[in-house]
């Protein structure tokens, strides 16, 4: 995440965790990496329009709740194919009580479908 994520870019890989990078407020995609290598020779990659998914966080995680608790309990609700076609953001003011590697944490986990 310190490396290749850059706040409002879109980032392709082929890796399963290129997803993670989406922490730091840009769209992270991973891709086969046949379509990762033509992008980067210059081919644009086409993907549907996904649908948005919106999860507003308020408030602030107590002591024994974690970042992963906040994946699990995603997880619980959409199920691990709940995410495929879709963009996850989450959004409101208990975003800005995560720290970088709560975030990291949510968007590794919740991209792993």
């Amino acid at each position: 995440m310190q490396q290749l994520a850059k706040p409002g870019k879109t980032l392709l890989g082929s890796d399963s965790h290129t997803c993670a990078n989406g922490c730091m407020g840009m769209l992270a995609i991973g891709a086969g990496g046949i379509d990762v290598a033509m992008a980067m020779a210059g081919e644009p990659y086409y993907i549907k329009m996904p649908k948005v998914l919106g999860v507003k966080l308020t408030g602030k995680l107590l002591d024994w709740v974690s970042a992963k608790d906040v994946i699990l309990e995603m997880l619980r609700r959409y199920d691990v194919k709940g995410g495929v076609g879709k963009i996850i953001e989450y959004y409101g003011p208990g975003v800005k009580e995560l720290s970088a590697m709560d975030r990291h944490v949510i968007a590794n986990m919740g991209g792993q479908n």
